[in-house]
């Protein structure tokens, strides 16, 4: 997939989705071995269950190389009367498997290992389904309602991950306090984010979207009935909302857009190994980089940039400004 994104023959945007499934498939295997190992030296866990959950851009399916790796570890099993401990148990597992995983890939060179998620006041990772559910239950954060837009089962067994699942999609549809969860998010927006190549923290970048597209699936979308917004994908979450009357046209089309535009430099750039700064490229990098961008050279494709940030951080700020009226006003 490198390869072909260096010759131009696939765009970094279209490769995301293999690499993540090509991550997927190792994250898998990996826990079967360690699983494996772990049990012959520790005993089974009787009738357990387990459950591995990508999230974030990997949730998504929008993984890039070198990017960050973040996992939500759920068990489920019937530990009554039974001489070992299941958190504990469980825990030791995981620790296990994350530092295996995480020697895989020497300097993040391959993907960056994040501490797997763990609800905020908690410090357990390994999470029984029934403890995940009533964590949910109890107020939960704006980051751990955050963390649920982009889950994604990765591996289960014993039908644990249907059950996350349905478990996941209850919390997303629930109705709550629009005004205080929009208020929340908005803050989260990035506030500045100066250079021209800027396009994930600057204003209008791919973080604001990200923030958009999560209020839109936490906060508008659990006000009207049933619209069933299931899509990978910011861009593709985006068109949902938009088929469901829930953002307009332009402002969708003009945003999903901008995520194809910001996903293309960003694989790119991860794949060579650079700063985020093209003009440290090769001619012929810089080539492949603007024909994936649909730019004719790096000047253009500057330009290019900075007019999408403009056109984004404007929709943006007028989504979150209409909806924080709209919620102030009671409607």
């Amino acid at each position: 997939l490198g390869a072909h994104m260096l010759r131009g023959a696939v765009d970094p945007r279209e490769a995301a989705r293999p690499l993540s499934d090509i991550l997927d498939t190792c994250l898998v295997h990996v826990l079967a071995a360690v699983r494996r190992d772990f049990v012959a030296e520790h005993g089974p866990m009787r009738d357990g269950s387990l459950a591995l959950v990508a999230l974030d851009a990997h949730g998504r399916r929008e993984f890039a190389i070198g990017g960050a790796l973040r996992m939500l570890f759920l068990y489920d099993c019937a530990d009554r009367g039974s001489p070992v401990d299941a958190q504990a148990w469980h825990t030791s597992l995981l620790q296990r498997f994350v530092r295996v995983f995480g020697e895989l890939s020497p300097g993040a060179v391959l993907y960056k290992p994040y501490p797997p998620w763990h609800g905020e006041g908690h410090t357990d990772s390994a999470y029984s389904l029934r403890a995940f559910e009533e964590h949910y239950a109890d107020a939960p954060s704006t980051a751990d309602l955050r963390t649920l837009v982009h889950a994604r089962v990765v591996f289960d067994d014993g039908g644990l991950g249907e059950r996350f699942e349905a478990v996941r999609q209850a919390i997303l549809g629930r109705e709550r306090q629009f005004y205080e969860l929009s208020e929340a998010l908005s803050a989260l927006r990035p506030k500045r984010g100066e250079g021209t190549w800027n396009v994930l923290g600057a204003p209008g970048g791919l973080t604001d979207i990200e923030l958009l597209v999560e209020h839109l699936r936490l906060a508008v979308a659990a006000t009207v009935p049933d619209p069933a917004i299931v899509a990978d994908g910011l861009a593709a979450t985006l068109e949902a909302g938009t088929q469901h009357g829930l953002i307009d046209a332009t402002v969708s089309a003009e945003l999903a857009g901008a995520t194809r535009l910001y996903q293309n430099f960003d694989g790119l750039m991860r794949m060579v190994a650079v700063d985020q700064d093209p003009t440290l490229l090769s001619p012929e990098e810089q080539s492949t980089l603007a024909q994936a961008c649909d730019a004719v050279a790096l000047e253009d494709l500057a330009r290019s940039l900075a007019a999408t940030r403009q056109r984004s951080v404007a929709h943006i700020d007028a989504w979150f400004s209409t909806h924080l009226g709209r919620a102030e006003a009671g409607e």
